[in-house]
């Protein structure tokens, strides 16, 4: 998942690593506003990324410099998920 605004790189010739972080940023302020709670954890190294832990899973947003991205996510935990 990403959010994005018209005003965003379209291709490599736009493209900063400052750029990129703002759509990171971006992409946690959507997800705490989304979920009501702030991140229950945040990570600088090897890669910036925030984490909303759950019963259930994660939900999470991280910046990647090897695939030049910023990207959300759920993570399910299958040994937690209740089974009918």
């Amino acid at each position: 998942m990403n959010t994005w605004e018209s005003s965003d790189t379209k291709d490599w010739n736009g493209w900063t690593e400052e750029k990129e972080i703002q759509v990171f940023h971006r992409n946690n302020r959507f997800l705490t506003l989304l979920l009501g709670i702030s991140p229950t954890w945040k990570r600088k190294t090897p890669y910036p990324g925030v984490f909303f832990r759950f019963s259930w899973g994660n939900i999470w947003s991280v910046y990647d410099p090897r695939s030049a991205s910023s990207l959300m996510g759920i993570s399910y935990d299958e040994k937690n998920i209740a089974k009918n």
